[in-house]
């Protein structure tokens, strides 16, 4: 039996384990709906990071791109489907319920892994423009839906989405090692095909578990819903219509990637400028708080610039310069953060809780400023292999591996606060802005890393030939060492600024502010 087929297996293994855990241990505290809910998600994140795993493979080595168009590219479409949930959140909110949003996304996804999946280049990019629109009605939602059965429980709601994301990286997990298992050994249109099953299957546990949903997740205004606009079209059936028709402006943004960086980089710079005039004209204790809120969105966005080169830059250095003593690089890159992940949930869960018992809630502006740090040692125990490469520049799996482990501590710092720290820190007035800013910030930040990805592009030689592997180790060092220090310094100046910050308020009478 082959390396890769024992991977597979293992993550299968360990992934049932972790389900039964979760869910049998949890199922007689909380409403059915969070199993429902919890399955539905977990096969959607199974299709979404299953593709995810094998794009910017497939475009390297079956669309012949070279690196520098593959990393902005990839940039552009993470960048895409983190900011068009604004949209499809906002749909769910005041039209069509968390219900019919959710279905709707999903069919847009199971269509673009299917569209993935046939054997023709040319359809690709098709495939992409569904997936960025599913992805946006279906993202925002699901996790939102959940918290509609925690409004009578709140003393659950934790514990809820913690098991809820579990399920994600369960799906993630599973997704990548089965994704790039079927597509290595079988074909990639094999990984695309399977991604689309389950994204199906996922829709099947939706749907034949409605009555477990209650009376939740309804469209607001079915009776408006329903009217004709013209013969048998209903504003419903418009919506459905404008979804479809959104996926031609996708494929156009992703395949004419300099406009849509370009377009991200002004509209996040002009957000923030926004934000910073509102900061001016709450004063106060709200000003100061919208500030702080405003800090770290811009600094989140900086995070996830260097954050996503797992899924982009990582995969050419797994793949050219690291040992992955005879498995498949795609398996063991895209599958490292997703397995730390879920060993590293219940460790944060027990430290926060301890933590907070002892000394106080931790404050976002800690968190944030360790998470940078942490995250840019990740980056620096990839130039440490590098130095130890053997004679083939190629660098030992241990030290690829621990890198990984410390940027997926750095993300549990980060990612799992950001919706607690914007609906804390924002006025009640202005909560719908500053988060739409938040996921902003999460689409600039992607976009910012296909532009560092491609800073690591390898040129080829003067006949085509690729550059030996302590060539391309110099390249990719020195990129890792300007995202370390990089992560070092913001990570430092976000602690000092809030340091210093609360040394002057202390001078303030009856003046406090959440960091």
């Amino acid at each position: 039996m082959n390396g890769n087929l024992l991977l597979l297996l293992a993550g299968i293994l360990f992934s049932a384990i972790v389900i039964a855990i979760t869910i049998i241990a949890n199922k007689t505290r909380h409403p059915k709906a969070l199993v429902v809910l919890f399955f539905t998600e977990m096969w959607e994140r199974f299709s979404f990071y299953g593709m995810k795993a094998l794009l910017i493979a497939y475009m390297s080595k079956e669309l012949l791109m070279k690196d520098e168009p593959c990393s902005h590219m990839y940039g552009v479409y993470m960048a895409l489907v983190y900011t068009f949930p604004i949209v499809g959140g906002y749909v769910a909110d005041k039209y069509l319920g968390f219900r019919k949003t959710i279905l709707l996304g999903g069919i847009l996804m199971a269509i673009g892994h299917l569209v993935l999946a046939l054997p023709s280049k040319e359809t690709f990019f098709i495939g992409l423009g569904f997936l960025i629109g599913g992805n946006g009605f279906f993202k925002p939602n699901i996790s939102s839906f959940l918290g509609k059965f925690y409004e009578t429980k709140k003393e659950l709601r934790d514990e809820a989405y913690s098991i809820f994301y579990m399920g994600i990286n369960v799906g993630a997990l599973l997704g990548g090692l089965m994704c790039s298992y079927l597509g290595t050994t079988f074909g990639w249109h094999w990984g695309f095909g399977v991604a689309g099953i389950l994204m199906i299957a996922g829709l099947i546990v939706f749907l034949i578990n409605f009555p477990y949903l209650e009376d939740k997740g309804l469209s607001p205004i079915p009776e408006v819903l329903s009217k004709p606009v013209f013969s048998f079209i209903t504003q419903e059936h418009l919506i459905y219509i404008g979804g479809f028709l959104a996926i031609p402006f996708f494929i156009w943004s992703v395949t004419n990637y300099e406009i849509t960086e370009a377009i991200f980089s002004y509209s996040f710079t002009i957000s923030i400028l926004i934000l910073l005039y509102q900061c001016y004209l709450y004063r106060g204790n709200g000003g100061r708080n919208l500030f702080v809120a405003t800090i770290l969105i811009a600094a989140s966005s900086l995070f996830w610039a260097f954050f996503e080169q797992g899924g982009g830059s990582l995969n050419f250095f797994a793949e050219r310069n690291v040992d992955t003593m005879g498995l498949d690089y795609k398996m063991v890159n895209n599958n490292l953060n997703p397995f730390f992940v879920i060993l590293l949930s219940p460790v944060f869960g027990f430290l926060w809780t301890y933590l907070e018992r002892k000394h106080g809630e931790v404050s976002f502006s800690t968190r944030f400023a360790l998470g940078f740090i942490i995250l840019g040692s990740g980056f620096y125990a990839f130039i440490l292999g590098s130095k130890l490469a053997n004679a083939e520049g190629m660098v030992d799996m241990g030290w690829f591996a621990l890198g990984y482990l410390l940027i997926s501590v750095g993300e549990m710092l980060v990612s799992p606060v950001g919706l607690s720290m914007v609906s804390k820190l924002s006025p009640p007035k202005i909560t719908g802005m500053v988060m739409g800013v938040w996921f902003l910030a999460s689409g600039f930040g992607h976009s910012l890393a296909g532009k560092i990805g491609a800073m690591m592009a390898i040129p080829e030689g003067d006949h085509g030939e690729m550059l030996g592997g302590f060539e391309r180790l110099a390249i990719y060092s020195d990129v890792f060492s300007k995202i370390t220090w990089g992560c070092v310094i913001t990570g430092v100046v976000i602690w000092v600024f809030f340091y210093v910050k609360h040394i002057f308020l202390k001078a303030e009478k009856g003046e406090e502010v959440l960091n």
